[in-house]
């Protein structure tokens, strides 16, 4: 009980298909612009149509970069071939995709380097990385297979690695656990490093000892030390990889998309604290990252069909502690193999992404984009589109931008270079909204034409001579462009139709019979058991939603609500009728 309120109180080769276009030559500093990177895992192959291990390794490599090609992007990462049980044919896969012009990007495990690479992971809580002697070693290991992957070189004699990635989760990369390190030799040195040696290391000489002093009066002491060392870790791991060749290393922030992580946020949610604190348990803190130039950090979540995987995703509380390297990217993950349940087979995960992907867009306006290819499926010619819109967007480093209207709803991004403007507005909701425009001419003389993208239904009305009315409705889920030419916004007013009005009404209803229904009424046929950390979980969620609801803040009340008027704990005998157990909220707010 005594930790529980310490906590509380203390509340990331060639074919016949026409070539990627060329990115950026590797080993240059990180390339401008928008860019959307589709990661590969050793698993994905087994799923992708035609793939069979008796293919050799030429076809297995030409298969393999054709599949990446069909998704429109010029940008891969791979996992590290020693790392698979076909390293040959990951290998060739790497020197193709580099050869037809793809960005190739290795993932880096580092609890396995510096080991046997063949060796299956442990659950072993990472021990190494706190450990100072230890993390010098499994520094040099990591550093050592860089090098190899630095230095391969692709059939034209060009460097294959354009940079590394590492995706933050424990026990492969963070500890797993608060307790995770309280062995003899690490303690030792956090008693050192944060001057308590004198007074406690004569009493804290066995691990149940050591447990008991964390658990108590040690644990935000410890907890801090534990994030300092892991931020050095990886900031002079990137400073490191930088300095001796050139090339970038991204870390995607922790998700609660594998076994470990999850019960650390279901921890933090049953004693009724910040997600935040489920970063801190594993280690992470992100404003002690911010002192390297090397390391690019971005946010991260998971896209799983499953919902509530994704209850933690987006909360405001992680978005907010990520601060400015939240717009730096983001990390779409699908599930984790052997972690999470695999989706039902009517499910279709490809929507679930693209719904993550425009509400991540229509509150940070991120540069960079990576999605894993086990989300989908074969929507070759909807993500190949989806590409080409994000990546045409102007890039906010070399471009004003201004946010003009975030309510009800609807974002509306507004670009500035020299005398021309870009509108760009971002419906997240599953309705379409309108939008109206009074817009002034710039200059005098002949005004160039509003341009709008292929999907915006757009009307002009002239006004006057330098003035007109612009009227458009943007579909669901939607990323549009409007070019102004000589024209700029004065003003503009948001408007829902009645059949998006109908839409959020219904979802509306759905969720107040939710919360006002038994949890196990008469007759009820029970469809889903939950855990007492589940059902809080989703209580929470519900409140939250529908507090959103009533402040019009609408792309949160369907990111919030999302799957949750479907994913019943129970389903009745008859049908609901529409009028039934219809409760107002009380007029508190909802803290969430």
């Amino acid at each position: 009980m005594a930790f529980l309120w310490i906590v509380m109180a203390n509340s990331c080769l060639s074919d016949d298909s026409k070539p990627a276009e060329k990115p950026e030559t590797a080993g240059r500093a990180e390339p401008r612009g928008r860019r959307v990177t589709l990661r590969l895992t050793a698993e994905d192959s087994d799923a992708i149509s035609g793939m069979q291990h008796s293919d050799g390794v030429y076809d297995f490599a030409v298969r393999l970069t054709s599949d990446i090609r069909r998704f429109g992007v010029s940008r891969v990462i791979l996992p590290d071939p020693a790392l698979t049980d076909r390293p040959d044919e990951w290998l060739a896969v790497a020197r193709h995709a580099a050869t037809m012009g793809f960005d190739v990007r290795f993932e880096i495990a580092p609890s396995r380097a510096g080991r046997d690479m063949m060796q299956p992971d442990t659950n072993e809580q990472l021990p190494k990385t706190l450990e100072s002697g230890s993390a010098v070693s499994l520094r040099s290991g990591i550093l050592k297979r860089v090098s190899e992957l630095a230095e391969l070189k692709n059939a034209s004699g060009a460097r294959v690695a354009s940079g590394f990635f590492v995706a933050l989760a424990p026990p492969t990369a963070l500890p797993a656990g608060w307790e995770a390190g309280s062995n003899e030799a690490t303690f030792a040195d956090f008693l050192r490093e944060t001057g308590l040696e004198s007074d406690w290391g004569g009493r804290l000489t066995d691990e149940e000892s050591r447990r008991d002093y964390i658990k108590s009066r040690g644990l935000m002491p410890w907890l801090t030390w534990r994030s300092r060392r892991i931020a050095s870790f990886y900031t002079e791991l990137a400073d490191e990889i930088e300095k001796n060749h050139a090339l970038p290393l991204t870390i995607a922030a922790p998700h609660p998309g594998n076994s470990e992580s999850r019960t650390l946020y279901e921890e933090a949610e049953r004693i009724g604290s910040s997600p935040v604190f489920a970063w801190r348990w594993m280690a992470f803190e992100p404003e002690l990252w911010r002192n390297s130039t090397a390391v690019r950090l971005i946010g991260a979540e998971s896209v799983s069909v499953i919902r509530s995987s994704r209850d933690w995703a987006t909360h405001p509380d992680l978005e907010a502690a990520l601060g400015p390297q939240a717009t730096q990217g983001h990390f779409f993950a699908g599930n984790a193999p052997g972690l999470l349940p695999e989706p039902s087979t009517d499910s279709n995960e490809y929507e679930a992404l693209k719904s993550a992907m425009v509400s991540h867009l229509s509150r940070l306006d991120a540069t960079g984009l990576i999605v894993d290819r086990s989300t989908l499926g074969d929507r070759h010619e909807d993500f190949t589109s989806w590409v080409t819109r994000y990546e045409g967007l102007p890039d906010i480093g070399r471009k004003a931008w201004e946010t003009l209207a975030p309510k009800p709803g609807l974002t509306l991004r507004s670009y500035h270079a020299g005398d021309s403007e870009l509108l760009v507005p971002i419906n997240p909701l599953p309705c379409p909204v309108g939008l109206e425009l009074t817009l002034v001419r710039r200059s005098q003389g002949d005004a160039e034409p509003v341009n709008p993208d292929a999907d915006l239904k757009l009307v002009i009305e002239e006004s006057g001579p330098d003035r007109a009315v612009a009227r458009l409705s943007i579909p669901p889920l939607h990323i549009g462009r409007l070019d102004l030419g000589k024209y700029r916004v004065e003003n503009y007013r948001v408007d829902l139709p009645q059949e998006s009005r109908d839409v959020i009404r219904t979802r509306y209803d759905a969720l107040i019979r939710q919360n006002s229904e038994p949890a196990e009424p008469r007759g009820a046929v029970i469809v889903e058991e939950l855990s007492d950390t589940e059902t809080k979980t989703r209580g929470r969620r519900l409140m939250a939603a529908l507090q959103a609801y009533r402040d019009m803040r609408l792309a949160d009340f369907f990111r919030l609500s999302d799957g949750m008027s479907t994913d019943r704990h129970w389903r009745r005998n008859s049908e609901i009728t529409p009028d039934v157990g219809r409760v107002d909220l009380p007029k508190r707010r909802i803290i969430r």
